[in-house]
């Protein structure tokens, strides 16, 4: 009985049709993913970012990229995305870019993973049709490896670098 009663409420007051409209629908200007190829980087190495954005006013749609190199809790900073573009060193702009990972200190980006991770924040604006969006994709940064690994070849087993999909 307590269940059909929680139940009832429930679908008196909390769910309603309002509530999912805006996450259900792909509306006006959205950045659906981002893309990493390969999905971990070495610093030096070429990386190739694509943006999946639409616009669904039909109109064409700006893109500029930039890493944020403040100080992260592993996540990303929030001056990364504020306004200022303090810490903002741009990549370049267009649905896909090609970028080289900088060299940076891992204890910038935060602390790692339980696989050793560390995340370097790519800020992806888009704008369109006097709308904008600005987003953060973090790239994982081969800076740091687990006991046993190398951060380059000869990869012992389960020290291999993530290259997803395989």
């Amino acid at each position: 009985m307590r269940a059909l009663v929680i139940l009832a409420l429930a679908a008196l007051g909390g769910c309603t049709e309002a509530d999912l409209s805006d996450a259900s629908f792909v509306q006006g200007l959205r950045l659906l993913g981002v893309q990493a190829e390969p999905p971990e980087a070495l610093p030096g190495q070429t990386v190739k970012l694509t943006a999946w954005v639409v616009d669904t006013r039909g109109g064409a749609v700006d893109v500029s990229w930039s890493a944020c190199l403040l100080p992260s809790n592993g996540v990303a900073n929030p001056g990364c995305t504020d306004g200022s573009g303090n810490g903002l060193v741009s990549l370049g702009s267009g649905l896909e870019i090609k970028m080289v990972m900088p060299t940076v200190d891992a204890a910038i980006l935060g602390p790692p993973d339980a696989s050793y991770g560390v995340y370097l924040p790519i800020v992806v604006h888009a704008s369109a049709a006097g709308d904008s969006l600005d987003a953060i994709y973090r790239l994982r940064a081969r800076v740091l490896v687990g006991p046993g690994c190398t951060l380059e070849p000869p990869y012992k087993p389960n020290c291999q670098p993530n290259s997803n999909p395989t």
